[in-house]
């Protein structure tokens, strides 16, 4: 499984530009990134996200390597570079790595959806870890409300101190 993953892994030359543009970000979360790590953190969803995490040549809000699954949180300014977002999202899929995105005000208003659609998608890893690729992901841009809305009672009553 190693050799699978050199594929994405930082060059150590851009790492060494990357890493305090890393820690910035893990320092000054903004408010949604800052709600949804409390409940990804210290493998809550059952898989182990990391904050701000580097891959390839882009670093990604939460990464869970177990199930390569990227999740970003966009605040307004992702409206003004849709090109960009797609064009990244594409090289990542190309490394095997599914994103789920999720607007700031997803997070913040309905966090019990969000954690849903991730819950969602990281049981459909489960059910098929061999292949990760073989598991769908949401389209971009939709956020939950591309998802089943039966999905979403897997993620009611989640807290995130719990």
């Amino acid at each position: 499984m190693a050799g699978r993953h050199e594929t994405w892994r930082t060059k150590p030359e851009l790492w060494r530009k990357l890493r305090p543009v890393v820690r910035a970000l893990r320092n000054q979360p903004t408010r949604a990134e800052a709600v949804l790590w409390q409940y990804l953190r210290r493998d809550r969803l059952g898989v182990r996200f990391r904050r701000q995490h580097a891959l390839d040549r882009y670093i990604v809000d939460f990464y869970a390597s177990e199930c390569q699954l990227a999740i970003e949180v966009d605040g307004d300014v992702h409206d003004t570079q849709r090109e960009s977002d797609a064009v990244r999202e594409q090289h990542l899929a190309r490394l095997g790595i599914h994103m789920l995105r999720f607007r700031n005000d997803e997070v913040l208003d309905n966090p019990a959806q969000v954690i849903a659609a991730i819950e969602a998608r990281i049981a459909e890893f489960k059910q098929s870890p061999s292949d990760p690729t073989n598991a769908p992901s949401l389209p971009s841009g939709e956020g939950v409300g591309g998802r089943n809305p039966d999905n979403a009672k897997a993620g009611r009553g989640f807290n995130p101190a719990g």
